[in-house]
């Protein structure tokens, strides 16, 4: 009898462990699907050139898919109200996400800091061109001629209302100077309006303005960014010409944001599947075809950086 109780009270524990047993949570193994990388912008545009080189560079499987409209905002909401399991994930600049918050463009103004960060990939440098038509070779000639004839100048780089006139509306009054802005849909409609001589200047990234420079129909003046291209290395910063300017970089930085509520291992897992495809060589060659500085922020940095030029965006829409 007392055999059989022993063996009875094995069996009970047996199976109460099994029964325990079963409670732990499984552990999940991320990605094992298809990650859906959302560009908020036209496809064959920088933001969608730069998805496609990493989703062919990443050891998981991704596809990009553009949804725009709404100057990068619908994209954007798409992925902010989508479910936060790091399956959908927006591929845009942390200047359109923080200057959404002043401009009117994103219906949740807050949306910058309720995305949670998973990588930011690479820069692309603000530099000012002038056309050829202009004349102008030089900052200073242009600030010097500006100053004698206030609204003569054309300047364009964007659409009306966007984060690069935000810039252009800075540089304007740190210059002490007045252009008038002419808004074009897009940076191809503005770098071909520099071009042609319909417009004197235009400011807005390394990458748009090559074109132009290469063809030589514009004439690249400086750079508004703290460092030199490295691709036009000849073409001096404006801290370099004139002082007081020490503290302007304006560099789109190409980030991937996840929706809000992502667990934070989730991101850092994606991070650092992004970092390790950005050593493959025809994700370089892609960013080096267009003139995209490489550079890797991870979560924890790429959320001070939002941060920083979110303030940024606040000064300068005041």
């Amino acid at each position: 009898m007392k055999k059989l109780l022993t063996v009875l009270l094995c069996l009970a524990m047996v199976f109460c462990m099994a029964a325990c047993g079963s409670d732990e949570p499984e552990e999940v193994v991320y990605p094992d699907g298809t990650i859906n990388v959302v560009v908020p912008f036209a496809a064959g545009g920088g933001q969608h050139v730069l998805a496609t080189a990493i989703s062919a560079a990443v050891d998981a499987t991704m596809v990009v898919t553009n949804v725009t409209g709404g100057g990068g905002s619908t994209g954007a909401m798409e992925v902010l109200h989508s479910n936060p399991d790091g399956y959908t994930v927006l591929c845009s600049t942390l200047q359109n996400i923080a200057a959404g918050a002043y401009n009117g463009t994103y219906q949740e103004a807050d949306a910058w800091e309720k995305f949670v960060p998973a990588a930011t990939v690479a820069g692309d440098r603000m530099m000012m061109i002038a056309s050829k038509a202009s004349g102008f070779t030089s900052l200073e000639d242009i600030v010097e001629y500006s100053k004698a004839n206030p609204g003569k100048l054309t300047v364009t780089g964007a659409t009306a209302n966007s984060y690069t006139q935000l810039v252009i509306e800075k540089f304007m009054a740190d210059l002490g100077v007045e252009w008038e802005f002419v808004p074009f849909d897009g940076e191809n409609a503005c770098r071909n309006a520099c071009m042609g001589g319909q417009v004197d200047l235009c400011i807005f990234g390394t990458a748009a303005s090559s074109t132009a420079i290469d063809s030589g129909d514009c004439v690249g003046i400086c750079m508004l960014s703290a460092e030199r291209s490295s691709y036009y290395p000849e073409i001096p910063t404006v801290s370099e010409v004139l002082e007081g300017f020490d503290a302007y970089d304006f560099t789109i930085y190409r980030c991937y944001m996840l929706p809000p509520e992502t667990d934070a291992a989730v991101a850092d897992t994606l991070g650092g599947i992004i970092e390790t495809a950005m050593s493959n060589a025809d994700f370089v060659a892609s960013c080096e075809s267009m003139f995209l500085e490489v550079g890797f922020m991870d979560r924890e940095k790429t959320t001070e950086v939002i941060t920083n030029v979110y303030n940024e965006c606040g000064e300068m829409y005041k």
